[in-house]
């Protein structure tokens, strides 16, 4: 396993452990002090997600949550591949948060756990609506180049945190136990069940799936990085369609998870045909400078393509040019400058949102 999918999988299991245990944890103390209220219990569930994705959101995508994962891989912006390793690291974080609270404060408010009251139907009506909304805010912010990556981490916190803290007007959750029973003002004991997800980013960036936390900047130049495995082919042909497209509006580079000796000879012929020398390309490795340089990442290739958690990650899903004959790779060339003629009015659009496209 590469040093890389092993931080990323050390990022889900801190992340979730954290999200479990500061979440859980306040649940579990005001059910001792009455001290937080929901309010309060509302406030860390929030926080702590807002602290996981900007902590670890380049690393892993801090998807904290199975259910994220599987979105993300639904949705084709993480492989699933890497499915699997994501969804064991968040089970040991949480498991080993939810140990850790059990020996060191007792079998208190069922260890931050809540049950539902009411019909079975009402119970999932809320869940569902919830779930809903967490979701729609998280793939929104994490997969769209147009959302602001500085803000992800502020839109899924301040989603999660309010999501924890529904209440009837009585004072109490609706999800606490006799909560729809007994009347009366008194300060219920709030709970979370879902945790949370790219992470894009994906970095996505993610991610990847990648969901990008980036400085907050007025700077109207965005990054863009074009991944591929071998860096010798399709980000070839992007990077440099991209850049001709752009002039120096917006800034581009390319790079491999295993980087090739060289660009495929068709490849370079393609682009020669309309202007553009790319003979000086030399294949280059995906590192981690290249990750914070980047706003959004795009990958070219299908599942086998590196994932960039953390960011604002788009997938072309492109066929892969070697070994194919020019006129494949000529229609392949016009496809993707085809794309990069969209993402670069997207990005002059973002960097100048009232001037009129033309």
């Amino acid at each position: 396993m590469r040093t890389e999918n092993l931080r990323a999988l050390l990022a889900e299991a801190v992340g979730t452990f954290a999200l479990v245990f500061a979440g859980c944890g306040a649940i579990m103390v005001d059910a001792k002090t009455h001290q937080l209220g929901h309010v309060g219990v509302a406030i860390t569930f929030g926080l702590v997600i807002m602290f996981g994705i900007y902590a670890v959101g380049h690393i892993s995508g801090a998807h904290f949550n199975p259910g994220v994962t599987f979105a993300f891989a639904v949705s084709r912006h993480f492989p699933w591949s890497r499915a699997l390793g994501y969804w064991g690291a968040q089970l040991v974080g949480a498991l080993a948060a939810a140990a850790l609270l059990r020996a060191s404060l007792g079998n208190v408010a069922s260890v931050g756990a809540t049950l539902p009251s009411g019909s079975q139907g009402q119970a999932f009506l809320w869940e569902l609506i919830l779930t809903f909304f967490l979701m729609f805010v998280i793939m929104s912010v994490a997969t769209d180049t147009r959302a602001v990556g500085e803000a992800a981490a502020i839109a899924i916190g301040g989603t999660l945190g309010p999501r924890c803290d529904v209440r009837r007007p009585d004072h109490r959750r609706v999800d606490e136990p006799g909560a729809l029973d007994r009347p009366g003002p008194r300060l219920g004991r709030p709970a979370c069940a879902l945790a949370l997800h790219r992470g894009a980013a994906r970095r996505r960036r993610a991610w990847r799936p990648r969901l990008s936390v980036r400085p907050w900047r007025a700077a109207t130049v965005s990054n863009v990085l074009f991944v591929c495995v071998a860096n010798s082919g399709r980000s070839v042909l992007a990077e440099r369609l991209f850049r001709r497209l752009a002039g120096d509006r917006h800034e581009a580079r390319s790079a491999g998870s295993a980087p090739g000796t060289h660009a495929h000879p068709v490849v370079l012929e393609a682009l020669r045909e309309v202007g553009i020398d790319a003979s000086d390309h030399v294949p280059h490795r995906l590192d981690d400078d290249d990750v914070r340089w980047a706003d959004v990442v795009v990958a070219t290739c299908d599942d086998a393509c590196p994932v960039i958690p953390g960011k604002r990650y788009v997938n072309w899903h492109l066929p892969d040019p070697k070994g194919r004959l020019l006129d494949e790779v000529r229609e392949l060339r016009d496809e993707i400058e085809s794309r990069v003629e969209r993402l670069v009015t997207e990005l002059d659009h973002d960097a100048h949102p009232n001037r009129p496209v033309t």
